[in-house]
């Protein structure tokens, strides 16, 4: 694949690009670090992932994986970290060249990463060939690789952009009278059965998968700010026609969860290096989400399958 190349944008100054939240230069100055995480029942329960920022969550082979997205807060470890797909290299796109920390892929999925690496789109921090990584005989392979998320970041001080970002954000919308207060709701997702729960005395949706609470390894339940159930046509992947892949450039149905309350809506991106954009579906008013981190949940549109 040519990917057209891409040059960093500055960071923003004074607050945090993933979750509006003020910020000194520190983090402001700091790359996102997108981590492919596993989301097997062997790599559960996994490490870091109550400390990200952003997740999105994306459908693989009959399972779904994260990419986390860790700004403000680095973990000591984060993990088990897998491999990447082709339909991350649009999602990571917009994120002012990122480090993406994987395992390693199959030799299609390989080429998609190096070439958006070449392209400047990414900084491709792969097991294969950088340190930062160990096993850990907790679990077994290829169930348990961790990184070392500072220091990944120190190792790629030059290279990658700092954290622009993703959508709008803002504390002082006032909401349509669209939105319903929903207090739980359910996701599908390929392999797993996702729950989410408002959770009034934090101001967080709780994570539910399988119907048990989903722990990080700190026993951490996983708490965000807003929940986005972003619908998307699911074609296969380029490389593996075993593997889907979902397209996140274009407009589609989205549900929006913040402060408890849902509102219909949809999503738009124009190009992969570009936000997202979310709208009521009733008003056509643009909808920012709320100051704090934020689940992406890639479902599928039905249509598409």
């Amino acid at each position: 694949p040519v990917f057209e190349p891409y040059d960093p944008l500055p960071g923003l100054d004074g607050v945090a690009a993933l979750t509006g939240l003020a910020a000194d230069a520190t983090v402001t100055e700091r790359p996102i670090l997108a981590v492919k995480v596993d989301n097997i029942a062997r790599a559960r329960p996994q490490w870091g992932l109550e400390q990200a920022d952003v997740i999105f969550e994306e459908n693989v082979e009959q399972i779904t994986r994260f990419v986390a997205l860790f700004h403000t807060r680095l973990p000591d470890r984060a993990g088990p970290v897998r491999s990447a797909r082709t339909g991350d290299i649009d999602i990571l796109s917009g994120m002012n060249r990122p480090i993406l920390a994987w395992s390693g892929g199959n030799r299609g999925v390989t080429r998609w990463v190096r070439a958006a690496a070449d392209a400047g789109r990414i900084v491709d921090f792969t097991a294969q060939s950088n340190p930062c990584y160990q096993r850990t005989r907790t679990k077994p392979a290829p169930h348990n690789l961790l990184l070392d998320p500072a220091c990944a970041v120190n190792e790629n001080a030059v290279g990658p952009g700092a954290a622009r970002p993703l959508w709008d954000i803002s504390a002082d919308w006032s909401p349509p009278s669209t939105g319903e207060e929903i207090a739980e709701f359910d996701v599908e997702m390929d392999g797993n059965r996702v729950t989410w729960r408002w959770d009034e005395a934090s101001g967080t949706y709780l994570r539910f998968q399988n119907g048990n609470p989903h722990l990080t390894q700190s026993g951490d339940q996983l708490a965000f700010t807003n929940v986005i159930e972003l619908y998307s046509p699911h074609l296969r992947s380029p490389v593996d026609g075993r593997s889907p892949n979902p397209l996140t450039v274009g407009r589609d149905r989205a549900v929006i969860h913040r402060a408890g309350v849902t509102f219909e809506g949809v999503w738009e991106r124009r190009n992969p290096v570009g936000p997202f954009t979310f709208i009521d579906a009733l008003t056509g008013v643009p909808i920012p989400l709320e100051p704090g981190t934020t689940f992406v949940e890639i479902t599928r549109n039905p249509a598409f399958g």
